[in-house]
């Protein structure tokens, strides 16, 4: 399932690229579900910055979740305008399929 790494590398471009002046980061956190829909929010709170959403680029960090946003058949929007928020939007089945294949891989 994909939505781990996805968080991973959100959070972990976060507390990298959005440090404030005095060094710190602060990362807001969300993942919300209704209606059948999964949102997940990654937000910092640093200085933003404008997404190169032409780039294809599969080996940087964005490229990577651009990647398995489409794998979880969902939508990933950026906004660096006022610090920097992910917001990654699929359906929540893929969550409960995620569930499922781990519970099989378990076994008894």
């Amino acid at each position: 399932m994909p939505l781990a790494p996805i968080l991973n590398e959100l959070v972990s471009n976060a507390v990298r690229f959005g440090s404030r002046a005095n060094g710190g980061a602060l990362v807001d956190v969300g993942l919300t579900a209704s209606g059948g829909m999964a949102v997940l929010v990654v937000k910092d709170h640093g200085p933003g910055f404008t997404p190169d959403l032409t780039s294809r680029k599969r080996a940087s960090g964005l490229g990577l979740v651009r990647t398995l946003v489409r794998r979880l058949g969902g939508t990933l929007h950026i906004d660096g305008s006022r610090g920097t928020r992910c917001t990654v939007v699929f359906s929540d089945r893929s969550l409960a399929a995620g569930a499922d294949l781990r519970a099989r891989s378990a076994g008894p």
